[in-house]
């Protein structure tokens, strides 16, 4: 993590730390928990689930359309 810190800043990026979460996919039977992981000195929210780009992707790698409804 701290290599990538240093890239961003290297190539004039910003990590935001606080928006930053990280989720395991690891399908082993007697999976260990990882470490946690801290980015710029604030530690990074482990989820079992986030939306990107409108899909939601689980920790089971199944990923689903996250449709808005629209009220006329």
């Amino acid at each position: 993590m701290d290599h990538l810190a240093t890239w961003c800043g290297e190539n004039h990026l910003e990590l935001n730390a606080l928006k930053t979460v990280e989720m395991v996919v690891d399908v082993r039977k007697n999976a260990a928990p990882p470490a946690p992981i801290t980015l710029c000195d604030s530690p990074v929210t482990a989820v079992e689930s986030f939306r990107f780009l409108g899909t939601i992707i689980a920790q089971d790698l199944k990923s689903k359309k996250h449709s808005r409804g629209c009220s006329s």
